[in-house]
Parts: structure tokens; sequence; C-alpha cells
């Protein structure tokens, strides 16, 4: 039993995403109350021994007790994703985390690694399940089943199209139910067996297999990038959110354009994954991307409209 209460979080990442759930591990505990204590279970697909060695660092200075976790792949490795998807098994790998949790662990909030959390997430891990497994953001582009592209296979299940459908970039589960239940097993059946027609793969499997069984979280926990750019959202949404999901491009990534995203570079500074000349480097690389990007679509249009192109 533990003297001080912690919150338990999960997170999964390869070597390409690693420094982004370094960020966004760094500003769930600086946000976090300094009362509480942060347990970081991160799944290791394949990190580089001098990554992971950054990534202690930066757990330990900022007192987040990191416990890593090593996954057997025989089972995701049977998942084939349709062609051309931009996933990768790292978003499977989640699915086996609940079976290796220690037994003192109940519950677990999942984040993606492109999210930054700007409140106590300590509100989210309290929050009643109301005797659901799972509770979750609902999906911004598709907010209901009826209007996944995988819809056919959730008839083939005979789960009803008038279901909200949840976003799996962040949620909250009751680890024990989940376990209770084999949804690690159930899961990844049916994506060994339906991959190639899932569009949203394990985010689709979740939705199989919870169905009715998730609870609905307010939408500021799961801030979606297309979010900003529709006007017709209430600025209190946009303007204080819970976490920010970094959907399509990343900040420093060529073609980001999202208006928070000078935020998240302050949290880079403040996190001390570069030193201070790194930081100014990573800065002027990431403006010269941009630029260049910004160049090649300007000299596209006007090629097009010259009809030269």
């Amino acid at each position: 039993m533990k003297d001080r209460e912690t919150v338990y979080v999960g997170m999964s990442a390869n070597e390409g995403f690693a420094f982004y759930a370094a960020i966004g591990a760094f500003s769930i505990r600086q946000n976090l109350s300094k009362k509480i204590d942060l347990e970081l279970y991160f799944v290791d697909n394949g990190l580089k021994g001098v990554t992971k060695k950054k990534l202690g660092t930066i757990f330990e200075t900022f007192n987040i007790k990191c416990i890593w976790l090593y996954p057997d792949k025989t089972l995701t490795n049977k998942v084939e994703f349709p062609e051309g998807s931009w996933l990768d098994d790292s978003s499977l790998l989640r699915l086996l985390m609940p079976q290796m949790l220690p037994d003192y662990v109940d519950k677990l909030i999942y984040v993606d690694g492109d999210m930054l959390v700007l409140d106590d997430i300590s509100l989210l891990y309290n929050v009643d399940l109301e005797g659901n497994i799972m509770a979750a953001c609902q999906d911004f582009q598709y907010n209901y089943i009826r209007q996944s592209k995988s819809r056919s296979v959730y008839a083939d299940y005979e789960i009803s199209g008038n279901l909200p459908y949840l976003n799996a970039g962040l949620y909250v589960i009751d680890v024990k139910k989940w376990n209770s239940n084999n949804l690690t097993d159930i899961t990844l059946d049916i994506l060994i067996k339906r991959s190639k027609e899932l569009s949203h793969s394990d985010q689709d499997a979740i939705n199989i297999a919870l169905a009715e069984n998730w609870k609905i979280l307010n939408p500021k926990w799961n801030v979606v990038t297309p979010m900003y750019f529709n006007l017709s959202l209430n600025d209190k949404l946009l303007t204080t959110p819970s976490i920010i999901h970094f959907t399509g491009p990343k900040p420093g990534q060529p073609g980001c354009k999202h208006p928070k995203r000078f935020l998240y570079f302050d949290y880079v500074k403040k996190s001390n994954f570069f030193t201070p000349i790194e930081y100014i480097m990573w800065r002027l690389n990431t403006s010269i991307l941009r630029t260049k990007v910004q160049s090649r679509i300007a000299l596209g249009g006007f090629l097009r409209k010259t009809g030269i192109k």
C-alpha cells in the first residue's frame, strides 16, 4: 500500500516517437499536483540505448517513476495493417499493457505520445467509470460508428451504427475488469482476423470489443488538431483544453500549422530534452523545414495558375 496518492499512466513509443512521448510525460508531471506521485509504464518498442538513457534522465530529473515494459510480440506480429496505413505496432502493444501491470494498479490512464497535458491528470484518473471498463472521448471526426470507414465490419459483429465511436488516443481503464474480460485477447483476435478492413486498427478493435461498455469523457481531455480549424466549436474548449492531441503533423514537423505549436515548443525547452544550444539548433531546423515546405506549396500553386504544371 502506497503512503502517497499515485497516478498510473501508460505510454508506448518506438524510436521515431520517443521525443514526443518524452514531452508528453513531462507535461503530465508539470501539471500534476506535487502532492501526487506519477508512475509511468512505458512500452519500449525498439528504443535505442542512448534514447532510453535520455528519457530516463528526464524522468528522474522531474520525479517520474518509469517502469519499462517489454512485451511479447508473438500475437501483434500477426496483425497486418491496411496498405498505406500510417499506423505501426506501437499502438498495438498498448493492448498488452494491462496484462503486464503489477497487481496494485487497478486503474490506468493511457496517453498517446503526441499529446500535451495542460491540466492536473489526477482529475481524470479519479473520474467515476460508473461500472464501465473504459472512459474515453468521443471521436471528433467520427462521432458514431455509422460514420466509421469500417462500419461494415461493425455490422458483422452486430454492433449498432448509432453507438458513439471513441478516440483511443486517451483513455482510462479499469485494469481488473479489462483483464477479467480478456479484452487483450479479444481485441487482438479482432485485429488478426480483420485488421486489413479496419481503417483505425486498434482503435476500431477497442470500439468493437467494448461497444456499449465505455463512458464518454468531456472533450476537453482529447482536443484533436481538426477542432482548431472548426469555427463552430466553442472558444473555451480550444483556449483552455485539458489535453491537446497533435494529430497530423506534429510541432517541429513540416506542415504543422497548429496554433498551439509554440506552447509545445515552450514545453520542449523546459523539458531538458535538448541542451540550450541543441534547442536553438532544433528550432532553427524546424523553421527552415517549415519555410521550405511553404515555398514548395507556393511554387506549386503559382505553376498551376500559370499552366506550367
